[in-house]
């Protein structure tokens, strides 16, 4: 670590001496937040008291993370979401996501969040602090019925947290096999998005996926898209075994979240309704 990078990881956590509804962390996950904002110490702050303040406020997606339970098992076998074994030439980290079972009655949103971001935290805790990452969506198999299973408020909350807690670099949001149905789903979810978000989204329809191997070169693609990658089959069953040999630190991770009734309420964030009391780059220690 540099000198620049150890005063801002002691900075950070004098900060979050004065927190009392932060908990505290390490070294290494400072180092995580301050890499995602690109060491910018003011957007750090207010990524992780959001961060920590969704994982009390939505515990539809952060609570009861043990793969081995009955409703993440039961998820598996409907959605995929895998890391791709190998980079791009940028050194970026592909995240990819489809639907296994395409019935909509079988369609939690809540619980493919839920599984969504296990897996991105399991990657993040391997990776540690990479370019970015680059997020690959399959429509295949997306219908009008699974609209009819989306909440606004866990949307709202959803969107919330890719945009101002979850840490990581978003390099793009690549949307494949395209149909009719995203245009009804646009209208739902568009008042959530940042501009910043609009402009990471890109869709590809099934017939031009030239644009897409641009930024995702087609060798790095399952053989299922005739990449040179093992299948999205394989890939599902090595997520899930990796996310199971995660069991105990998913466990602890479920602890570390804030506590709201310490909240000094004098201030308020003023891009997201949280605290960032001492927040400022000079602070003032009794």
């Amino acid at each position: 670590m540099s000198v620049q990078g150890r005063e801002d990881v002691r900075h950070i956590r004098e900060w979050l001496e004065h927190q009392p509804h932060l908990p505290q962390i390490t070294d290494e996950k400072i180092m995580l937040f301050l890499h995602s904002c690109h060491y910018s110490l003011e957007r750090t702050k207010s990524t992780i008291d959001t961060y920590f303040s969704l994982k009390t406020t939505a515990p539809e997606f952060f609570s009861e993370r043990n793969p081995e339970n009955e409703e993440l098992r039961r998820t598996a076998k409907i959605i995929q979401v895998s890391p791709f074994p190998q980079k791009t030439p940028e050194g970026y980290r592909i995240i990819f996501g489809r639907l296994l079972n395409t019935d909509p009655s079988q369609f939690d949103l809540a619980s493919a969040i839920k599984y969504l971001f296990m897996v991105i935290d399991a990657v993040l805790k391997e990776d540690g602090l990479i370019p970015g990452f680059i997020i690959v969506y399959d429509m295949t198999g997306v219908s009008l019925g699974h609209l009819t299973r989306i909440n606004i408020a866990t949307v709202k909350k959803y969107f919330m947290y890719v945009q101002e807690a979850i840490p990581l670099r978003r390099r793009g949001i690549h949307v494949i096999n395209v149909n009719s149905v995203i245009t009804s789903i646009m209208s739902i979810i568009k008042p959530f998005m940042s501009q910043e978000h609009m402009q990471a989204l890109h869709f590809h329809t099934s017939n031009n996926f030239e644009e897409f191997y641009k930024h995702v070169p087609q060798r790095l693609m399952p053989k299922d898209f005739n990449g040179e990658m093992t299948s999205c089959d394989s890939l599902h069953s090595e997520t899930i075994k990796k996310l199971e040999s995660y069991k105990d630190w998913f466990h602890e991770e479920e602890s570390l979240k804030s506590d709201e009734s310490k909240r000094d309420i004098r201030s308020v964030n003023l891009s997201n309704g949280y605290s960032t009391v001492g927040s400022f780059k000079k602070l003032n220690i009794d």
